[in-house]
């Protein structure tokens, strides 16, 4: 179902009734719709209309712009389809190589797509992030002492100038990642390190306060207090820590609050070239899923005929086997019978026959019959052979 089917469906009649058709809850038909950006009717929508009254339908707004085709920006969208073989099973086939879009062209709509985004001189309206981040801030007991590195560990953890204006660059990229369509999640202890979903893909980034080290000598450090200085740094990291950053934005000679544009630009286009990544190395996967299914098919191809030929092979053995044990058969029969008559032949002149000669004429005569197979019809079953 598309996204505008999925509108033209919500709108058309109550979630519960379209969800009970689905075969989903009607919860799980609104979380649908959340991620698609497909707006609902609003609770008593539904009972306006049916009593008369004037209803508004809210019209179906456009796609975010980490929605629209997007994160990997394809030129086509490639397709795959499995292969029915002759034996039923089925192959993979051997899939499309996905086309993307010009990177350069991408870049400039990225580019154009992002505001310039500046910073605010205070956290009026924080997002929800962030909030949530002060709010904890606030429930912190103060410091037991006042010296840098014991409040560090106790008291409130956003309470330093530099904290202060990290927060406020953190809030202002996430709310123009959620403009674009983005959804934001991690950490609300430390509030430095995030996954971020663009357009399904999830990154990572970290936004932390470096203190550099100053450079003093012996006597200055007995007579003066050491100065750290503090600055930010913004990186696009993997999901470990243990590789280098992919990109990083530091304060060199410009504020981080004066980057908060170039770091989310930034930020979609390294998304961009990863997706692209991912998905050639999903081609790469589903061209080595598609070599071993064929593989496999051949051989499996190979063992039937060979099968085949090895079940003809002993059917035809069988066949000649019985064959032979059929003649040895009636050639025993044929034996019998044949001495059967010169014993009897024996007694023809004036010798008197034993009394016992019929009876044992009239056995050996039977078992002839039940070894010939003509007589006792076993040829048949060797018809069928």
């Amino acid at each position: 179902m598309t996204r505008e089917e999925l509108y033209e469906q919500v709108w058309s009649q109550p979630m519960r009734t379209l969800a009970a058709s689905m075969g989903i809850s009607d919860v799980a038909l609104a979380k649908r719709c959340k991620a698609a950006n497909v707006p609902v009717p609003p609770r008593g929508w539904w009972a306006k209309k049916e009593a008369g009254k004037a209803v508004k339908v809210e019209p179906l707004p456009p796609l975010p712009f980490a929605l629209a085709n997007y994160f990997p920006a394809y030129e086509d969208v490639p397709k795959g389809r499995d292969v029915d073989q002759s034996d039923g099973k089925k192959v993979t086939a051997l899939p499309e190589r996905p086309v993307f879009r010009n990177l350069a062209q991408v870049q400039a709509e990225i580019r154009a797509a992002v505001k310039a985004v500046k910073a605010p001189a205070a956290l009026t309206t924080p997002h929800p992030i962030v909030a949530r981040l002060l709010k904890q801030d606030a429930e912190r007991k103060p410091a037991s002492s006042s010296t840098y590195s014991f409040s560090t560990y106790g008291g409130p953890k956003f309470s330093t100038p530099a904290q202060q204006r990290r927060l406020r660059v953190l809030s202002c990229i996430l709310t123009e990642l959620a403009r674009l369509g983005c959804k934001a999640s991690g950490s609300t202890h430390a509030g430095e390190r995030f996954s971020v979903s663009v357009g399904g893909f999830w990154t990572y980034i970290f936004l932390h306060v470096e203190v550099e080290p100053a450079a003093y000598t012996y006597r200055s450090q007995r007579s003066s207090k050491r100065v750290t200085p503090e600055r930010l740094r913004f990186d696009i990291v993997d999901h470990n820590d243990r590789t280098p950053a992919k990109k990083t934005w530091q304060e060199d000679k410009i504020p981080l609050d004066q980057q908060i544009t170039e770091i989310i630009q930034g930020l979609l286009l390294q998304v961009e070239e990863d997706t692209r990544e991912w998905a050639l190395l999903r081609y790469k996967w589903r061209c080595e899923d598609h070599e071993r299914g064929v593989r496999e098919a051949t051989l499996a191809a190979e063992k039937a005929e060979a099968d085949r030929i090895a079940r003809e092979a002993a059917a035809a053995a069988a066949r000649v086997e019985a064959l032979i044990s059929g003649a040895d058969a009636l050639e025993r029969a044929v034996r019998i019978r044949r001495y059967v008559a010169a014993v009897r032949a024996s007694y023809s002149g004036d010798q008197e026959a034993p009394s016992e000669l019929d009876d044992w004429t009239s056995w050996a005569l039977a078992e002839a019959d039940r070894i010939d197979p003509v007589v006792n019809r076993r040829f048949v079953e060797d018809l069928s052979l």
